[in-house]
């Protein structure tokens, strides 16, 4: 057994700024196509987190600082998600990584615009099965 604890003691060891778990229930008024539920229908709870990015790029003059951090970043944080998913697998907790960028099927081609298949975009979610999330725990 797993508790949300736990969960979030191992994500912010492995270095990340800002770790929140919430259960899917919170994404019950979310569009169609936009639940976690919609990408894997035995989620229970959701596991989001950030790494902060230096905020000079974001004041450049050129998009090419806050581009290349960006890219970066959304590296890191999409192999921190799939490292995190093998620690939890480990501990008998089926979690399902989304990139934080992309691919994503979400595609409006008269806008040239898309956006991944969560609200949490771009943070990492990770989608669990079994367990109460009201007790807090994790298991399968």
């Amino acid at each position: 057994m797993i508790d949300s604890v736990k969960v979030k003691d191992i994500i912010k060891s492995m270095g990340v700024d800002l770790c929140g778990i919430a259960s899917v229930e919170r994404f019950k008024e979310a569009p169609e196509g936009f639940r976690p539920t919609d990408i894997y229908k035995d989620c229970k709870a959701v596991v989001v987190f950030a790494k902060k990015l230096p905020s000079g790029s974001l004041f450049a003059s050129s998009s090419v600082p806050y581009t290349l951090v960006n890219s970066y970043f959304a590296n890191e944080i999409d192999k921190l998600g799939i490292r995190l998913s093998l620690k939890l697998e480990k501990l008998g907790v089926r979690a399902v990584p989304i990139p934080s960028d992309d691919p994503y099927e979400h595609w409006e081609p008269q806008r040239s615009y898309g956006q991944g298949d969560t609200l949490a975009a771009p943070c990492w979610l990770s989608c669990w099965s079994g367990g109460t999330w009201q007790k807090h725990t994790f298991n399968e």
